[in-house]
């Protein structure tokens, strides 16, 4: 079953683009070369989507399609042949990188591509048991729900616009946190001044609006659209901070807050984005210390490693010099709640961020030896700094 599939470590992606690179008439395999495979794919058209944003290819009006679309075309309506299609569009895409690189792209064919990925993108797959639906019933079905669906979304998003983001925040003291840790006003407070720490950190100066976003981060958790649609939070609250008159670069920290994210191998462009993502990561993995929440053994109900991988994703990623160690005391200062009976040292929260740090260099193929070799202060850890001492022992040894 899916279910089966996501916990063996297959995302959703991966998941859709494995049934569509197979012909429906032949037996799917579900394999860890096939995982390894779909999501190195997945990953690629992510960059290539991301590329063609950055370089506006959403903002150019064009009504034609590369050459590449029709060979694509073909094979779909060649009984459905999707690993011919698949294969014609990702040798097109891999084209289209080589340009986009090289800035080597006219608009013209910036246009061209996003009409393709436009239409790529909205193909879908449903799975059945039966065999045949000679009659289209069980499309026809899937498809009737998902315009009563797009029907319920739609009204939502205008009962939700009844009501602005910031006339939600005083709702969000309604939302419990954390046992003993306040509600989710408060953590919105407590991002709001640890994204103010690390900024500092980074010299990146804050607009009076980006101070003002920073308290809106959790309001669309209080809409009808994301009650309704979970998985949305974060891109909802974005949409409609967008339509309230807030620029990229502010709404789009409402969804970038949430990143990396295991679907979404990608890291926030802007680096008051990533000032954010840190510090909602950083006050997670607090709170959940601070209440005894932490990991153990195999259960992470609260995923704080993904959280730690993720503040040290984007700060190597990012090319960021910043110390963990003093974001992490200084952000724990700034809960109202804490818990007497919970006492949480600073290097213990440390040493888990270390493991993970550990196990991010053991992927890049850093050996076990270069690691332990580094000098490490617990007074001042930083991710991006060991990562070039590292690579500085190892241009050493050659």
């Amino acid at each position: 079953t899916v279910n089966d599939l996501k916990q063996e470590g297959f995302n959703p992606e991966s998941v859709r683009y494995q049934l569509l690179s197979g012909h429906y008439r032949t037996k799917i395999s579900f394999s860890l070369e096939k995982k390894l495979e779909s999501e190195k794919l997945v990953r690629r058209f992510n960059d290539f989507n991301t590329m063609l944003l950055n370089n506006g290819a959403n903002k150019i009006e064009h009504d034609q399609l590369p050459e590449s679309y029709f060979e694509f075309s073909d094979a779909m309506n060649d009984d459905l042949n999707t690993p011919k299609a698949l294969a014609v569009f990702f040798s097109w895409m891999k084209n289209q990188m080589k340009m986009l690189n090289a800035s080597n792209i006219t608009d013209d064919e910036l246009g061209k591509s996003w009409n393709f990925m436009r239409i790529f993108n909205d193909i879908f797959a449903f799975i059945s048991n039966h065999h045949e639906d000679k009659n289209n019933i069980i499309r026809k079905g899937n498809e009737r729900v998902l315009r009563a669906r797009f029907k319920d979304a739609l009204f939502f998003i205008k009962e939700d616009s009844l009501c602005k983001l910031e006339n939600r925040l005083e709702r969000l003291e309604k939302i419990t946190y954390f046992e003993n840790l306040g509600n989710l006003k408060d953590k919105s407070f407590r991002i709001s001044k640890i994204v103010e720490i690390v900024a500092e950190t980074l010299k990146l100066p804050l607009t009076i609006k980006q101070k003002k976003v920073l308290l809106l981060l959790k309001t669309d958790l209080t809409t009808e659209m994301v009650k309704e649609f979970p998985s949305l939070q974060g891109y909802v609250g974005s949409y409609y901070a967008k339509l309230q008159g807030f620029n990229e670069e502010e709404y789009k920290a409402i969804e970038d807050q949430y990143l990396p994210i295991p679907n979404n191998d990608t890291i926030p462009i802007s680096k008051f984005s990533v000032c954010v993502a840190i510090a909602e990561k950083v006050d997670n993995i607090n709170a959940a210390f601070l209440v005894g929440k932490k990991p153990s053994g195999s259960k992470d109900p609260y995923s704080l490693r993904r959280s730690a991988l993720g503040i040290i994703r984007l700060v190597i990623e990012s090319n960021i010099d910043i110390n963990i160690t003093e974001i992490f005391s200084e952000s724990r200062d700034l809960f109202k709640y804490k818990p007497s009976s919970t006492i949480v040292d600073n290097q213990e929260i440390l040493n888990f961020i270390m493991t993970r740090l550990t196990s991010y260099f053991k992927e890049m193929k850093i050996s076990s030896d270069v690691i332990n070799s580094i000098a490490i202060n617990n007074k001042e850890l930083n991710p991006n700094l060991l990562l070039k001492k590292s690579k500085q022992i190892i241009d050493f040894r050659k």
